[in-house]
């Protein structure tokens, strides 16, 4: 659901007004113990743009494809990841990372102290907002463009952002 805060009393009673969503969905709740998770909200992406980034993603991918290279979409997507995405650092212990890394996460050993291993851990694109996704984008469409592909029109660009915009 989507709603504005418009109050907190020095009861704790908060007064949220719902702008998206249908309050019916929550009646059966009231009375009862509950989760409560507040956050700004931040616009999805859409579809769209995820299904032009995987196609360009492919394009990039074919182009690659040699004697030499057999890589995959996967591998490109990883590298655009590290080139144009959101990341933070973690430490892990020693002893737990190889069992951290068979979850298919996308990481770069950057040194190790007292037994951790410290990583760059880059974010999947399924994490971001319309904005960081819009330069996710942005990039994989220059990276094109660098090697001679042909890009999307900026008409198709400017659909998928509408689309993300919109949600």
């Amino acid at each position: 659901m989507r709603g504005t805060l418009k109050s907190i009393g020095y009861d704790g009673l908060l007064s949220i007004e719902l702008t998206e969503g249908n309050p019916a969905d929550i009646e059966n709740l009231i009375g009862k113990d509950i989760s409560i998770d507040i956050k700004l909200w931040r616009d999805k992406r859409s579809s769209s743009a995820n299904a032009l980034l995987w196609h360009c993603i492919g394009e990039i991918t074919n182009a690659l494809r040699s004697e030499k290279w057999e890589g995959t979409k996967w591998e490109v997507y990883r590298d655009l990841l590290r080139k144009y995405g959101k990341y933070t650092m973690i430490s892990v212990r020693e002893d737990a990372l190889e069992a951290f890394l068979e979850n298919d996460c996308v990481c770069d050993e950057v040194g190790r102290k007292d037994g951790y291993v410290h990583l760059l851990y880059y974010f999947g694109s399924s994490q971001y907002d319309s904005k960081e996704f819009s330069l996710l984008l942005d990039g994989c469409i220059d990276d094109m463009k660098q090697m001679g592909l042909p890009a999307p029109t900026s008409e198709e660009m400017r659909r998928a952002i509408e689309q993300m915009e919109k949600r």
